[in-house]
């Protein structure tokens, strides 16, 4: 899929959540909004209450039953329920106090109503036949004369004035209702929390259509000697429809509020999951262009890992932040060829300058003293001087091959031939070529070779000859004539069945050995100086040049050696297939 068309999904994606996370939002808001207008009306509308009790009840043949949830919201409005059936007994209780009848006459019922003032409850009834009997439903709720009948008998004249307990005045201010008690005439004697625009006093007129009101409750009795009357006021604002308002307000500016929660923290999510790639791929071209080339680090991991590993929302990106890495990789490989293009050629212009100033000097030399008027050479002085040019010569040559086969492996530009070679004739030969050409005289070498069929081994019979050969001659100039040299070839056996098996070659001398500084630089390169003693002739280059072909061709080599004991040189070469 194109970078284009991912981010457009990406971005109906993001317009879609957000609108469908609105849209699910406002429908749970207005949900619960409506489910509180329904208990708001519930708690102030005993009609529509008693519906939802009747629907609630369960009734058949052996019981009577309420469902848990009315039963909750009834203990939670400290009311009670009482079910009668046709005979007018009870058959269901639920917080019904022991004061009330467990069962009552028709006209029982409707005085028992009526006498709310000394129950302390306003009684509510429903009807309804179910299954061919009629049940009868009384729902009592607490009203305010339970309250103001306490005020009446905690009410204490003292100096001439009334007092009442602060607990009392405190469960009238928690309802937000009021108080007042007046004289035989109508006159306020005493008042808590009455509003400003309230009268302090009543005729009987006024008094008689106050008490019609269903928020006025009195009790008349004698308090020191006089007739006084206690009136509690309910506060009529805590209506349905003010709460309804209340609630749907409250709802309204709560919708408000997480809409634009929701915006801004979806714009938030979706700026930064658009943002913060491209910010980091940024960073990563300004490190490209300052010659870092690796990714750079980022605040949400503690390293810097591979784009799989990042956070979802680069993975929009993955075209252009594997173009990054494949550009970084490219510049540093280049980068890295440059250093070691210039570090070869440093040590080459090094090399050359050490290796080729002895044998200039000694050709200079010889070539000074030839025209030089005041010594004369005869024919076998000057015979004996050509010859020693001859060999610096070849030396000189020498060192220069070595030189530019050192170049050559160090930057990867040695082609290798790679055919199957009988290992044991290689040996041979390269053992006897090397006993020649160097001009070994009494040589003491033995060969341990496979008795058995020839032994195949896909090499670059060139090269791999010319390591054995630098291994051999690195034996015989650093030890005396007489010292023995064995050879060893062996196949290794390989767990799993392969074309070409695992081989071990093994040159060990028993000449002076060498010492641990000796060892560990063993294949460093320009190690050793030349001069004309035959006995330390070398370029220098030989054991690394060994060792760079033998890697080439997959193998290790390893080196043991104690000072007077000897040198072993051991080559592995691992099982190849075809």
């Amino acid at each position: 899929m194109k970078l284009e068309t991912r981010l457009m999904i990406q971005f109906l994606t993001g317009v879609c959540f957000l609108a469908l996370f609105l849209l699910g939002s406002l429908i749970l808001i207005y949900s619960l909004a409506y489910t509180l207008k329904e208990e708001e009306r519930e708690s102030v509308t005993p009609e529509k209450w008693m519906k939802q009790v009747v629907s609630a009840t369960r009734i058949s043949e052996e019981n009577v039953d309420l469902d848990s949830r009315i039963k909750q919201k009834l203990s939670k409005k400290d009311e009670w329920l009482q079910i009668l059936d046709e005979g007018g007994r009870s058959v269901f209780r639920y917080h019904t106090p022991k004061s009330v009848p467990p069962a009552f006459s028709p006209s029982a019922l409707v005085l028992y109503k009526q006498k709310a003032e000394k129950t302390g409850y306003d009684i509510h009834t429903w009807y309804q036949t179910v299954d061919g009997n009629k049940y009868t439903w009384i729902l009592g709720r607490k009203n305010p004369f339970s309250l103001l009948q306490q005020i009446k008998k905690e009410t204490q004249s003292k100096e001439g004035s009334l007092y009442l307990p602060p607990y009392l005045l405190s469960k009238v201010k928690a309802r937000g209702d009021w108080i007042q008690i007046l004289d035989a005439e109508g006159n306020e004697i005493y008042q808590y929390a009455k509003p400003e625009n309230a009268k302090k006093r009543y005729t009987p007129g006024e008094f008689a259509r106050a008490s019609q009101q269903g928020s006025f409750y009195f009790l008349t009795d004698r308090l020191e000697g006089g007739q006084v009357t206690w009136v509690y006021h309910v506060v009529e604002d805590r209506s349905e429809e003010k709460g309804i308002q209340s609630i749907n307000r409250f709802f309204f500016f709560c919708t408000v509020v997480l809409a634009i929660g929701i915006f801004i923290l979806f714009a938030y999510h979706f700026g930064k999951r658009l943002g913060e790639p491209l910010l980091f791929m940024l960073k990563w071209l300004r490190n490209l262009s300052s010659g870092v080339y690796r990714m750079p680090s980022h605040p949400s991991h503690s390293k810097s890992p591979h784009y799989r590993k990042l956070k979802k929302s680069f993975a929009l990106y993955q075209e252009v932040i594997q173009a990054l890495e494949r550009l970084s990789n490219r510049l540093k490989e280049v980068d890295e060829k440059r250093k070691r293009l210039d570090q070869s050629r440093e040590e080459w212009l090094a090399g050359v300058t050490h290796d080729l100033k002895t044998p200039l000097s000694t050709i200079k030399g010889y070539a000074d003293l030839y025209r030089n008027p005041d010594y004369r050479l005869n024919t076998q002085e000057i015979e004996g001087y050509l010859q020693l040019v001859a060999q610096k010569t070849e030396y000189m040559q020498q060192l220069i091959d070595d030189m530019s086969l050192t170049f050559q492996i160090k930057n990867h530009a040695l082609p290798l031939k790679i055919t199957a070679c009988d290992m044991k004739e290689l040996i041979r030969l390269t053992t006897a070529e090397a006993i020649s050409e160097f001009r070994v005289e009494n040589p003491q070498v033995q060969l341990s070779l496979p008795a058995d069929a020839t032994v195949m081994y896909p090499i670059d019979a060139k090269w791999f000859k010319r390591a054995l050969m630098n291994l051999l001659v690195n034996a015989w100039i650093h030890n005396p004539p007489e010292t023995k040299i064995v050879i060893q070839l062996e196949v290794e056996p390989s767990p799993v069945p392969q074309d070409y098996s695992a081989l071990k070659i093994v040159i060990k001398d028993y000449g002076q050995g060498m010492d641990e500084k000796t060892l560990a630089s063993l294949f460093d390169q320009y190690d050793r100086g030349t001069n004309t003693n035959r006995s330390t002739e070398g370029t220098g280059l030989g054991m690394a040049i060994a060792k760079h072909l033998i890697e080439w061709h997959q193998g290790k080599i390893s080196v043991k050696s104690k000072l007077h004991y000897g040198t072993t040189v051991t080559i592995r070469l691992p099982a190849q297939n075809d």
